[in-house]
Order: structure tokens, then C-alpha cells, then sequence
């Protein structure tokens, strides 16, 4: 009772005291800036800060905070400014479980940077419970902090998989959150800060808000791009949103840091409009002499970092600055960026087929949330973008590892492909073991172009005793030596578009490099379909994310609201604005769902035509093809058997499909084709191949309205919607993070076909393995062949 009235108290003053210390601020803000503007510093007072932090705004993955199955588990990032100490914490759960557990047998834990910190009940009912505890404060460093959730959950049912599927706890994302006190001396913010961006925009901030001037171009749409790809590569998690606003009068206001981006001259017209009280944190504008990063302590309000420069060129050089991460910021508020020499962009490593690495040389990753007893340990492996992992071929692990005695006899470490089951090692010996080269195969259809995760998930089993699951707590069972060795099998090298699992694992071929195979790097065009906050800043969120997804910035686009149509193209915005050049090659599906979005029209209100500039009836002016549309080209006669066989291609192409998901449901199942769940608040994306310009591959993010689409792309660069990404089309609700997809309709290769006869072969498998039936009939054509070569052997026999 004293925990609950203690937290109440402190949630009161945390509203009370960031009321009031705004007020206070914004007085002696006013009562000490002279008439004259002067230089500010970055300087704060010593004081105590306190924030309430809901759980939805720091969830590591992005999806509903639901615990699954027999050991579920949440994690939370938990940051603390540097500079400041934590004088209390306290957590708060709301949380509610399915009727079925049973309550002796289940339990919640709460982990703190690996240390437990309490132990809670699992009760099945309508009622929720809610707990109150108190997070020990030496246990919060400076940076991001683990906060984890584990529960054990077993149903009265029984220990198997469908009772295990049924078990549940969620949390209450309106009434869970963390309480944080920091006290923090009165220090000077630096440059040098920003390594940790959650302490410029603020802890549980869920996004960061970017400022351009009226009359913003195309170098200062660009440059706060590459300034949010900046802050998402200084990120520890994977997506990052961004809010776009016009700086105007009120803009400034607010605890949270802001990013302010313009020309020396569009900072001053500024000042003059809003005036010295509001403005006056900038400081003197005439120190600048080329591309220039400062940081300034409003008044009255949070920090502000300033990226400017005497005109475009010079802002586009300082964002550039800012959004490598290799780049050392200075301890000081001030960083002429221009004199800094630009160190050579460092690409992610790729992992080739063919050959062997031993897993010290790999990047090791988390490997996600574990469903198992003990956290996930993995790898990651970077395949080539134009590599086609299909077939019967093997990945081979050669693992080296040893776990502790005492363990279930059925205890086993599952390894999973891209979060997706592949085999299992048994911890069966009751003494402990020590293992070398241990081989385990895992299937090659499970790898993907670009970013893959190897993860090993520790399942330690159960006993009479102790019911479905025995969690040991937070140590670890089982240590995986890095002597362990990964064999890649050789593949075929051809890039096949659209695929946007492709675009999500490596963000090809927008942040694709310079390749010998799959060609150079390429250009691209980031068309706006708006010139709205929303739209502007659905586009940055975009560019941040591919940026982390790559591992480096990208500056190899334009952006505006026009373009060529030359090649790639990334286009963002409003359904209402597409282009209608564009707008005629969308694939069927992808046409459907649009319609979908768009509100109902009023009743009696006539609709626009399908496609703008086609009319119909007797005295239509007919249709003429532009030079580079292959669809609607007439054939020729001698064209006739091609396009026979392409036909049939087509054809065993969708049986294959329905055939595997007939099979393996759980491996190639599609979500239902179904548009009944998608509505105005819905978000499309689509891929598909440029139809002005051959090769080009056009990704389309469009929504019925420009806030949807802020919405919309904000929940999609989180893990929870990011990683499920696939085919060629796919809807999606922000709200519900309900995702529906569809295979791409028309594919086509970027590059061309290797000349080496061992590659031709790798292909021709390649494509049976993924059109099973095709092979099938091509196995029965040769029986048939061997049938009548035989049968006309035999009879010249006989007749002989």
C-alpha cells in the first residue's frame, strides 16, 4: 500500500512539476534575455527532472505488449542521460492473463539489466492486476538500460503446442509506465552527447521532430534526411520516426530536443519574424563560415541542434557530417563540419557463398525475442543482394559448445533461421557435455538476400515436479564457442525484383553498392506525392530506416516532388497525388487496395474515371502506347510459341505456390487475399518495376491521407511490421499492426545471367526447386520420351 501511494504521489508531482517548471522557465527566460540578441550556450541549470515513461514508447520490437505461449518475454529500453543520477524509479503493470493458466504454476519475472528485481502471479479472469515496484537506482547506468519481462505460463489443458499457442499476458499500454527522478548538475551540453540521441530527445520521446523554414528546396529536404538517418544509425534499436513541422511561432516550445535545418539567411528570417524571446537561443548567425552543427539551450525549453550553412551546398555538407556515425563529435557546442575530413564510408560486410566462417569473425546479434527458457544469442550473415537461396542444398553449422550438468533429458537448444524453427540440438546427457564440429543442416530456403540471423534458443525441458517449464533464471545453460564454423553453400548470383523482403533485409537496390555481378551503384529518386509535414516526414522515417537497415548513410537520391522516372524510384505519399504514369503500372492487386483506401464518395457524387486521360464509348480517341510500355505491345505470329510457354511458365508458377502452401503451410503459407480489413486508417506499400524505364524498380507508400501516411510508415520501420515484410504488395493497419501481403505479380532480373556453365546449372535448380510443379511436368514429358524411345527400340528389335 505504501509502494502504490508513493507512486501516485510521485506520477502527481511528475505532471505537476513539468507544468511548473515550464512555467518558470518561460518567466526567467523572459526577465533575463536582454533586448539585444546575445550568443546562448548549451548551458542547463542544476535541477531535478522528472518523467513519466509509458512502456509502448520505449518496446524494443513495436508490437503489442503481449506475452506468448509458455515463455514469453518483452523488452524495454529504459535511457538515462549522461550527466545525471537516478534518485528513483519506479515501474508500473497493468496486466491481464488468459483464463486457461494455471496460477500455481505460472509466473512473471522483471529483469534489470539482467538482475531480478521481482517475482509476480499469473491469475487467469477479467479482473487485472497491477503491480507497483521499485527499481533499485544504482542499477541505472548512464545510456540504455534492459528492462525485461519473462513469464511462464502453463495451460490446464496440457503441455502441447496448441495449449501452449493459447496462453497469453498482456499489458495495459495506457496505465503501464516507468516513473523516472533524475537529479542532474547544472553542465554545458556538448556535441558529444548526441552518441547517445535519447538524451537529446528526450527519454520515452516516441519521436524526434525536425524544423525547415518556409519555402524549404530540395538540398534542405535532403539534408534533414541524411540528419534522421544520422540519429537512427547512433540508435541501439532499428527504427526510429520522425516528425516533420514547418518552424513557425510556438515550434521551439517543449522539454523534448528539436532539429532546426536552413540556410544562414532563412534562420535570420526567423529571428526577425518570431521575434528575440523565441529566437534568441540560436545565437550569433555571423559566426558561420561553412558547414556548421551547433547546439543551443533555449530558453524556457528543451535543446536545439542547429545544422545550417551560407546556402545549400554548405547545410547539405553538414548533414552529410552529422549522419556518419564513424564521425567523432566534438566536446564543444560548435562544430564547423567542413573542416573535418570525411573518413571512408564503412559498408557492411558481406558473407559470399560458397565459403566458410568461423563465428568470431561474424556480427553477433541478440537475435531477437526469445520464446525459450534463456535469452537468444545469433548471428548475422549479409548474403549478397543478388543471391537465390533455393534448392536442396544445406547450410552446415559445425558447433562447438558445452552445457551444464543437471539438465531435463529433454532439453534441447532450438536454432532458428530468420526468427523461423531449422533444427534442434539435444542437451540429453545428465552429466553435462562438451561437444566438438557437432554438424546440424539447416535448410537454404530459409536464408534470404541481404540481412540474415543464425539464433540459438535454449528450451530447457520440464519434469514432474515443475510442470511445462523449468526457467532457470537469468544465467545461462549453454555457451556456444566462436570457434564454431558456418558453411555457406554456393548459389546462383541473379537478382530477381520485386521482392520487398529484399528491400527490408538489405534495402536493395536503393542502398545497394557497386558489384561486379549485380552492377553499380544506382541513383534514385524520392518522389513526394504532398508537400505536407506528414508526407515529408513519412519519407525521412523511410530514409532513416533504410539507412540503419544498410549500415551506413545514404546520400545517393534526390528528393522533391517531381521527377525523371529514369530509374528506381521511392515514391511516398497521398493516394490522391500519385502520378498517373505512375499510377497505370501498378499491379492489379496493389490498384485494388488503393481503391480500398480512398473514402466512400458521397452519395449521388459522380466518381472519377479509373485511369485519368482515358474516355470511352463511340468517339474515343485511341490508345497509344508509349515507346517504352512492354504491356498491351502487339505479338507476332513467329512470337506465338514464346508467349505459349511463357503462359505455361505462368501457370505451374501459381500451381507451385498453391502446392507448397497445400504442404507446408507454416513455411509458404500467404496471408488471405481478403481487402474486408483494410479501410481509410490502412497504409499500402507496393514494389514493382518502372514502366518508363526497363530494369527500374518503383517502391510506392501511399495511404488516403498524409497523416495516415506519417502513421503508417512510423509503425512500419518497427520490427514488429518491418520483419514481416514479403512479396510484392503488402497492407497494414498502424493502429492494430494487422498485416496482410501478396506475391508479386510480374518478377524480372536486374543484371544479367552468369556466363559460368556451374552457375546455369545453380539457376535451373533454383527456379525447379521454387516451381516444383514445372518439374514435375518436365519429368513426366522425359518418361514419356523414354516410353516411346523404348517402345520404338523394342519393335525395331522384334522386326530384326
Amino acid at each position: 500500500m505504501v509502494n502504490r501511494l508513493y507512486t501516485a504521489k510521485m506520477a502527481l508531482m511528475i505532471g505537476l512539476g513539468a507544468v511548473l517548471c515550464q512555467t518558470a522557465g518561460a518567466a526567467a527566460g523572459a526577465a533575463d534575455i536582454p533586448a539585444a540578441p546575445v550568443v546562448a550556450t548549451a548551458a542547463e541549470p542544476a535541477g531535478t527532472d522528472l518523467r513519466v515513461i509509458p512502456l509502448r514508447a520505449v518496446d524494443h520490437q513495436g508490437g503489442q505488449l503481449e506475452l506468448r505461449g509458455q515463455a514469453g518475454q518483452l523488452q524495454f529500453r529504459v535511457p538515462v542521460e549522461a550527466g545525471t543520477d537516478v534518485r528513483d524509479a519506479r515501474l508500473r503493470l497493468v496486466y491481464q492473463t488468459a483464463d486457461a493458466v494455471v496460477s500455481e504454476r505460472s509466473r512473471m519475472w522483471v529483469y534489470l539489466n539482467q538482475q531480478g528485481i521481482a517475482q509476480l502471479p499469473l491469475t487467469g479472469g477479467d479482473d487485472a492486476l497491477r503491480a507497483d515496484i521499485v527499481l533499485p537506482p544504482e542499477l541505472l547506468v548512464p545510456g540504455q538500460n534492459q528492462l525485461s519481462l519473462w513469464v511462464q505460463q502453463e495451460n490446464s489443458r496440457g503441455c502441447d503446442a496448441d495449449s501452449s499457442a493459447a496462453l497469453w499476458t498482456r499489458l495495459d499500454p495506457a496505465n503501464s509506465y516507468i516513473a523516472l527522478e533524475t537529479l542532474h548538475d547544472g553542465r554545458d551540453r556538448t556535441l558529444a552527447g548526441l552518441a547517445d540521441p535519447a538524451s537529446f530527445f528526450g527519454a520515452g520521446a516516441e519521436r524526434i521532430e525536425l524544423l525547415t523554414p518556409a519555402g524549404r528546396t530540395g538540398a534542405t529536404l535532403k539534408a534533414g534526411a541524411l540528419v534522421a538517418q544520422g540519429f537512427s544509425l547512433r540508435m541501439p534499436d532499428s527504427g526510429i520516426a520522425v516528425r516533420h513541422r514547418t518552424a513557425e511561432a510556438g515550434t521551439l516550445t517543449g522539454r523534448d530536443g528539436k532539429v532546426l535545418i536552413g540556410t544562414v539567411e532563412a534562420l535570420r528570417g526567423l529571428v526577425a519574424a518570431f521575434g528575440d524571446l523565441e529566437m534568441g537561443g540560436i545565437g550569433d548567425l555571423d559566426m558561420v563560415a561553412g558547414p556548421h552543427v551547433a547546439l543551443r539551450g533555449m530558453p524556457g525549453a528543451g535543446p536545439l541542434l542547429i545544422v545550417t550553412g551560407r546556402n545549400d551546398a554548405e547545410v547539405l555538407a553538414a548533414a552529410s557530417a552529422f549522419a556518419d556515425p564513424s564521425a567523432i563529435l566534438p566536446a564543444s557546442a560548435d562544430w564547423e563540419a567542413g573542416a573535418v575530413r570525411r573518413p571512408e564510408r564503412r559498408t557492411r560486410p558481406l558473407q559470399e557463398p560458397g565459403r566458410s566462417y568461423r563465428f568470431r569473425e561474424l556480427q553477433a546479434v541478440s537475435g531477437g525475442i526469445s520464446n525459450g527458457t534463456e535469452a537468444r544469442t545469433g548471428l548475422e550473415l549479409n548474403l549478397p543482394a543478388d543471391t537465390l537461396p533455393a534448392g536442396g542444398r544445406k547450410i552446415l553449422l559445425e558447433l562447438d559448445y558445452s552445457y551444464a550438468p543437471n539438465l531435463s533429458p529433454n532439453s534441447v537448444v532450438n536454432v532458428l533461421v530468420n526468427g523461423r524453427y531449422a533444427s534442434m540440438v539435444a542437451l540429453n546427457d545428465p552429466n553435462g557435455a562438451t561437444a566438438a564440429k557437432q554438424r546440424v543442416l539447416l535448410p537454404i530456403d530459409r536464408l534470404r538476400p541481404g540481412t540474415n540471423t543464425i539464433a540459438f534458443e535454449p528450451m530447457i525441458g520440464s519434469d514432474d515436479a515443475s510442470g511445462c517449464l523449468v526457467r532457470p533464471g537469468a544465467g545461462r545453460s549453454v555457451a556456444i564457442s566462436g570457434e564454431s564454423v558456418v558453411t555457406i553453400p554456393d548459389m546462383p548470383r541473379v537478382a530477381s525484383l520485386p521482392d520487398l523482403q529484399l528491400f527490408a533485409s538489405g534495402g536493395f537496390p536503393y542502398t545497394g553498392v557497386s558489384d561486379t555481378r549485380s552492377g553499380p551503384r544506382r541513383d534514385f529518386d524520392v518522389v513526394l506525392t504532398a508537400d505536407d509535414d506528414g508526407t515529408i516526414g513519412g519519407a525521412w522515417t523511410l530514409l532513416a530506416k533504410l539507412a540503419r537497415t544498410a549500415g551506413h548513410p545514404i546520400d545517393n537520391f534526390t528528393i522533391g516532388s517531381t521527377s525523371r522516372y529514369g530509374g528506381d524510384v521511392l515514391m511516398v505519399g497521398p493516394a490522391g497525388g500519385l502520378d498517373g504514369r505512375i499510377a497505370s503500372g501498378l499491379p492489379t492487386v496493389a490498384g485494388s487496395v488503393r481503391d480500398a483506401l480512398r473514402p466512400a464518395p458521397a452519395p449521388f457524387e459522380p466518381g472519377a474515371p479509373f485511369f485519368p486521360g482515358l474516355s470511352s464509348g463511340p468517339g474515343a480517341a485511341p490508345v497509344i502506347a508509349s515507346p517504352g510500355a512492354s504491356r498491351g505491345a502487339t505479338m507476332t505470329a513467329s512470337m506465338a510459341e514464346f508467349r505459349m510457354v511463357e503462359q505455361a511458365i505462368d501457370w505451374t508458377a501459381e500451381m507451385s505456390r498453391e502446392f507448397r502452401e497445400t504442404l507446408w503451410p507454416d513455411r509458404y503459407g500467404r496471408a488471405a487475399p481478403s481487402l474486408s480489413a483494410i479501410d481509410e486508417g490502412s497504409a499500402l506499400m507496393t514494389a514493382f518495376e518502372n514502366p518508363l524505364r526497363s530494369e527500374g524498380t518503383v517502391t510506392l507508400i501511399t495511404a488516403a491521407s498524409s497523416e495516415v501516411v506519417e502513421e503508417g510508415i512510423a509503425a512500419l520501420v518497427r520490427p514488429a511490421l518491418w520483419d514481416r515484410l514479403s512479396g510484392g504488395t503488402v497492407a497494414w493497419n498502424p493502429g492494430t499492426l494487422a498485416m496482410q501481403s501478396w506475391a508479386a505479380e510480374e518478377s524480372y532480373r536486374v543484371g544479367t545471367l552468369p556466363d559460368d556453365w556451374r552457375q546455369r546449372i545453380l539457376f535451373v535448380n533454383a527456379l525447379f526447386a521454387r516451381n516444383p510443379v514445372a518439374w514435375i511436368f518436365l519429368a513426366l514429358a522425359g518418361l514419356l520420351v523414354m516410353t516411346v524411345l523404348t517402345q520404338v527400340a523394342l519393335n525395331r528389335r522384334q522386326d530384326s
